[in-house]
């Protein structure tokens, strides 16, 4: 897990194995509406969506590297797209399956 200000970013606590399925959580600290939230891989956008969660299934080496996310939040009936926070990333290992 790591925390970034405003946002948490939550990992798997132990390493994924090739061809698992990995779940991935943008939240923030408080409890507000997200409206968006983007993840990175290694700096590029990977997933855009309403959802906090992503699930990435059929792991493979590819999908090791530093994870990030953005997400943007609606408090007390406002939109705060000008306030998207980013998380600092969150190293993941994918492991080989006899590993």
């Amino acid at each position: 897990m790591t925390v970034g200000g405003w946002i948490i970013l939550e990992a798997p606590s132990k390493a994924p194995i090739m061809e698992e399925t990995m779940t991935l959580t943008c939240r923030l600290r408080e409890n507000y509406l997200v409206t968006e939230v983007i993840f990175y891989l290694n700096g590029t956008e990977m997933w855009r969506q309403q959802n906090n969660k992503v699930t990435v299934p059929n792991l493979n080496l590819d999908h090791g590297g530093e994870y990030s996310c953005r997400a943007k939040w609606e408090t007390q009936g406002l939109y705060h797209s000008v306030h998207t926070a980013h998380s600092p990333g969150v190293s993941v290992t994918i492991l080989g399956k006899n590993q």
